[in-house]
């Protein structure tokens, strides 16, 4: 039970991944386009206020998706110091 729980945290763990870097991305764009307005005067197909609402709904996402990572982190360290503590406790036969 407790091995097939460490193995399904590592493939959620690693698709999180994936989902926190394209949100990083995305966050780190629109992030730019806030802190530096010179850049329309370059890209005038940006808008600012959809480009900051991006950025305020992403965040809300990637808040959750950062705490899936710390949950599926924190089960796959433990899991060495789990196992350990019950096979100590079986009985030999």
């Amino acid at each position: 039970m407790l091995f097939t729980l460490h193995l399904w945290s590592r493939k959620i763990h690693r698709s999180l991944i994936v989902v926190m870097i394209i949100f990083s991305i995305i966050m780190a764009g629109t992030g730019m386009i806030m802190k530096f307005p010179q850049i329309f005067s370059l890209f005038p197909f940006i808008d600012f206020v959809a480009a900051r609402m991006l950025h305020s709904f992403i965040s809300t996402w990637f808040s959750f998706v950062l705490f899936g990572m710390v949950l599926t982190g924190l089960l796959m360290y433990l899991y060495p110091w789990l196992e350990k503590r019950i096979r100590s406790k079986e009985i030999p036969s």
